[in-house]
C-alpha cells in the first residue's frame, strides 16, 4: 500500500507508448489531488478539520514534493472551474477516476487516503458513504480491500493518531 508515495513520476516513466493516460491534461498527480478535494467537498460542505488534511497531504505526501505550490493552486483553480456548474462532486471524481493508472497498490493508497480526509471530521454522512463507494468502484477496488482500509481509518481516528 506504501507504494503510493512517490510512484507517480515512476508509475508514468514505466509506462510504454500505448499506456500513455487517456487525456494528458489530467496526469496522475492531478487525478489524486482532484479525489482528495473530492473528499473534502463530498457531502457538499468542507469540515475545516478535513480542510487541514487535504492541505497537509498536498504539502507532505512524497508524490507532491516536486510539484511548486502555484501549481498545486492552478490545480485547485481547475478543479473549481470544472465544478462550478455543479452541485456534486462526482464529474471532477469521475474524470480522475479515468485517468488513474490502473494500479491495484496505487488505487488502495488513494483510497486510504480519501477516506483519512473524510474521517478527518470525526463522523461520515450519507454523502459521503455513497462518494467512498464510487471512489471503490472507479478505482476497481475490491469489496474486501474497501473495508479493511476504512477499518483501520476508523481505528485510527477513534485513538486520535
Amino acid at each position: 500500500m506504501l507504494k503510493w508515495f512517490g510512484a507517480f513520476s515512476r508509475e508514468r516513466a514505466a509506462r510504454t507508448p500505448g499506456e500513455a493516460i487517456r487525456n494528458p491534461d489530467y496526469p496522475v498527480d492531478w487525478c489524486v489531488a482532484a479525489l482528495l478535494y473530492c473528499s473534502v467537498y463530498a457531502d457538499n460542505a468542507a469540515a475545516y478539520e478535513e480542510e487541514l488534511e487535504f492541505d497537509a497531504l498536498l504539502t507532505r505526501a512524497r508524490s507532491f514534493e516536486s510539484i511548486h505550490p502555484d501549481f498545486v493552486s492552478r490545480y485547485i483553480a481547475n478543479f473549481t472551474d470544472i465544478l462550478k456548474d455543479h452541485d456534486t462532486v462526482l464529474p471532477l471524481a469521475d474524470i480522475a477516476l479515468q485517468n488513474m493508472p490502473a494500479d491495484p497498490e496505487i488505487s488502495a493508497a488513494v483510497f486510504a487516503q480519501c477516506a483519512d480526509v473524510m474521517f478527518a471530521d470525526s463522523k461520515l454522512v450519507e454523502n459521503e458513504l455513497a462518494f467512498l463507494d464510487h471512489l471503490a468502484a472507479g478505482l476497481n477496488l475490491p469489496e474486501d480491500t474497501k473495508e479493511e482500509i476504512l477499518q483501520v481509518i476508523k481505528w485510527k481516528h477513534a485513538y486520535g493518531c
